[in-house]
């Protein structure tokens, strides 16, 4: 194998690898998003109107209540 084809071979590794990450992050953030508008129709259910900017705040409550509910 010459130097350019092991290069070559090495780049094509390195792309397939990044290409994986991509595709996983990708994923990642689409199920995240799809998990918020869930958790929204839920919270909006409710009577109270929230919006993603709220979302980060209010889920910490939103458990506490949860957990003393179950609990």
């Amino acid at each position: 194998m010459t130097a350019k084809e092991e290069f070559i071979a090495k780049a094509e590794v390195i792309y397939s690898i990044y290409r994986d990450c991509q595709l996983a992050f990708y994923l990642t953030v689409r199920d995240m998003k799809k998990q918020q508008e869930s958790m929204l129709k839920e919270f909006n259910s409710t009577g109270d109107t929230w919006t993603i900017d709220d979302l980060d705040k209010k889920t910490f409550h939103y458990a506490v209540k949860e957990e003393e509910v179950d609990g």
